[in-house]
């Protein structure tokens, strides 16, 4: 997540971020940006120009479904979007929760982004490292995955980042085909 300044609160056309002369072709117009959220999907950008010849909102151009998006102003202060996907390392998930939580304001988040961003977790990562794991080693790492995604979907939400690390059997008969191979 980078550090900058963000936009927060323009979430739908009415309360869009609105670009005053930007580019179009050889003209200038309005650029509206705002995250439109949705409670089964996640985030997406959404952006919508003024046709300078016609007055006429173009169509409105939409963006990927994420975790989370939000959108900021970088160094030359250009509007700008990133994602935030939870999925992945269990070092990497809590690697970018703690940077969510050290640079973005919670309070600023609705209810329906809480939720994504609580459900989105290392369970996708988890079933595919499950299915190269063997016997014990993998109801070990099942089991924490199982509690590790319970306490970031149940916790309170601003200590998702403080789950437990795992720990890897002493055991290693049984573990990943390619350290068996070693």
């Amino acid at each position: 997540m980078q550090n900058t300044h963000f936009l927060k609160g323009h979430t739908s056309f009415e309360t869009a971020y609105v670009v005053s002369h930007y580019p179009y072709g050889n003209r200038r117009t309005e650029k509206y940006y705002w995250v439109e959220t949705n409670a089964k999907h996640g985030d997406r950008l959404v952006t919508v120009t003024i046709n300078p010849k016609t007055g006429n909102f173009n169509k409105p151009k939409l963006g990927i479904y994420s975790t989370f998006v939000y959108l900021f102003l970088n160094e030359n202060s250009h509007v700008k979007h990133d994602i935030l996907d939870f999925n992945g390392l269990p070092e990497l998930i809590r690697q970018r929760f703690t940077e969510f939580f050290a640079q973005y304001d919670q309070a600023s988040l609705s209810d329906f982004q809480r939720a994504n961003v609580q459900s989105e977790n290392l369970l996708i990562d988890a079933a595919t490292k499950i299915q190269r794991m063997e016997g014990i080693t993998r109801e070990h790492f099942k089991n924490w995955a199982i509690k590790t995604a319970t306490f970031i979907r149940n916790g309170p939400f601003d200590q998702i980042a403080g789950y437990p690390d795992y720990v890897p059997l002493a055991d290693t008969s049984s573990s990943l085909p390619s350290e068996q191979a070693a």
